[in-house]
């Protein structure tokens, strides 16, 4: 029932969804980072994640930022590792994309600090 109720998130989790904003302002953020966690079903840790996947689609500063203080860099990295499903690690090496900045990849993909640049304002 709940990976059911969860699908309409994906979408209206779009960049372009006149929602988006109210999601991440009413708490969903923290919501769906729990919902990523290995105690659900498949489906809702998917639905979660491709949530998460297009709110980072495109994201503001402010909205990697939100992203970034629920699911530290730390998570979607112990994620990724843990995650044997290939439909979930695609979702989740695009939010980490999408999270990113040309500034900080070296910062990302060396493992050197989990402090992003986005955090101080840089695009």
């Amino acid at each position: 029932m709940q990976a059911a109720a969860s699908a309409p998130l994906c979408n209206l989790a779009l960049y372009f969804s006149p929602v988006q904003e109210q999601i991440v302002a009413a708490g969903g953020l923290a919501q769906l980072a729990a919902l990523t966690s290995h105690n659900h079903e498949l489906s809702l840790r998917l639905n979660a994640v491709w949530a998460l996947k297009n709110l980072t689609a495109m994201p503001s500063a402010a909205a990697k930022a939100a992203v970034m203080t629920q699911l530290p860099y730390e998570s979607l990295r112990a994620l990724l590792d843990e995650t044997t499903e290939p439909s979930v690690q695609v979702r989740l090496a695009w939010c980490c994309g999408g999270l990113v900045c040309e500034l900080c990849i070296n910062v990302v993909f060396g493992g050197e600090s989990s402090t992003f640049c986005c955090w101080i304002g840089h695009d």
